[in-house]
C-alpha cells in the first residue's frame, strides 16, 4: 500500500491557519494522488497559495500546464 501523502504522526491541520493551509496544500500539489488532489484542494486556496508553494520545478511546470490560471500567477509574481 502507498503510504499517505503526509508521513507526520498528526496529519490533521487547522486551514484557518495560514502556515497549516500552506503545508496541506505544499503536500498535496506534490504528492497527492490525483483522487486526494481533488478531494482536498480548493480552488480559491490554491489560487490564494500558488505563488508561495515551492513544489520542485517539474511538479510546477505540470500543474501550470493543466491550469493556464497559475501560469498567469506565477508570471504576475516574476515581473
Amino acid at each position: 500500500m502507498r503510504p499517505h501523502i503526509n508521513t507526520s504522526p498528526h496529519p490533521v491541520y487547522d486551514l484557518d491557519s495560514s502556515s497549516q493551509r500552506w503545508s496541506l496544500y505544499s503536500a498535496v500539489v506534490c504528492d497527492g494522488l490525483p483522487s486526494e488532489q481533488a478531494a482536498i484542494l480548493n480552488r480559491e486556496f490554491l489560487l490564494a497559495l500558488w505563488a508561495d508553494l515551492t513544489p520542485p520545478l517539474r511538479c510546477r511546470a505540470i500543474w501550470e500546464t493543466r491550469f493556464p490560471e497559475l501560469a498567469e500567477l506565477s508570471r504576475t509574481r516574476a515581473s
